[in-house]
């Protein structure tokens, strides 16, 4: 009984399970006869070769396990047998060491390393243009100009330049345009807008700024390239209104005032030809009213 107890009821290498089994049997034979009660005897039964003592070399739950055990609770105490006791009545350590010395939880799962996120952050700014930092447009200095090909189906050489901006962050910018004059330590001003047939552009350069000079001949869209307005003189100056004949002769009807051939008329409605007209005029045709 001390060595099945200091040891957790394992049985020692040194014996031979074979006879030990038998000496047991023999054993419990001989102490059958010598039961007090012709009960206890009645209840008694030898285990078989194929049954309990075949599977496990626990002897503590043998004895728990027959029906002689439930025999000698009913006749004697527990404790003048001197039996092994149960899992209850042991104390922490030697309960701590029949647990298992590994956790079953599975680790290979999604819901190990990775948790379900508690709160999907909504992000109230542009993470494409985050290096901005909130403003809309930084100053910055090229650290290298290059050329690379466009995702496809486009095709051609796209100009781009690494341009370290005013709070120390590198970003990669398009330069757009046809023609720049971009080198290494060219300071330009960044605005976001991506590129999207570039990998990894989400900032582009501002044309007029700084040593990024404006496109030239460039008539349309001028805003985008940093072009001001040409100085032209509009087409309503360049030409001379003429009076003809007719004008004089509807004039004279309305007016009853002669007018000679090199005098100019006044016109039927008083006018001022702008570049902007006095009156916006809708285009649109007006609802109609439901009656």
């Amino acid at each position: 009984h001390g060595y099945f107890y200091q040891h957790n009821y394992q049985l020692p290498l040194c014996f031979l399970w074979e006879g030990f089994q038998h000496g047991m049997m023999s054993a419990l034979s001989s102490f059958r006869s010598l039961l007090p009660c012709a009960r206890l005897a009645s209840s008694f039964r030898l285990p078989s070769s194929t049954g309990f003592f075949a599977r496990t070399p626990d002897i503590s739950s043998f004895w728990r396990s027959t029906s002689f055990s439930r025999g000698l609770a009913t006749a004697l105490p527990f404790r003048q047998f001197n039996l092994p006791p149960s899992s209850s009545d042991l104390p922490g350590d030697a309960m701590r060491t029949s647990r298992r010395s590994f956790s079953t939880r599975n680790i290979r799962g999604r819901l190990f390393y990775k948790r379900r996120p508690k709160m999907v952050p909504s992000w109230k700014f542009n993470l494409r243009s985050k290096w901005l930092e909130g403003a809309g447009n930084r100053k910055g200095v090229c650290t290298k100009v290059f050329v690379c090909a466009p995702r496809k189906p486009n095709s051609g050489l796209r100009k781009v330049c690494y341009v370290r901006l005013s709070n120390g962050r590198v970003v990669k910018a398009y330069i757009p345009g046809i023609g720049h004059n971009l080198q290494v330590h060219s300071v330009v001003m960044i605005q976001g807008g991506r590129k999207s047939d570039i990998i990894g552009c989400n900032y582009v350069c501002m044309r007029g700024h700084y040593d990024l000079l404006p496109v030239k001949n460039r008539k349309s869209h001028r805003s985008k390239y940093g072009i001001t307005r040409p100085q032209t003189e509009p087409k309503r100056k360049r030409f001379q209104s003429l009076t003809t004949q007719v004008d004089r002769r509807l004039h004279f009807y309305r007016t009853g005032e002669e007018v000679g051939q090199d005098e100019p008329v006044k016109p039927a409605i008083p006018y001022v030809v702008r570049n902007n007209p006095p009156v916006t005029y809708r285009h649109s045709k007006p609802k109609k009213k439901s009656k």
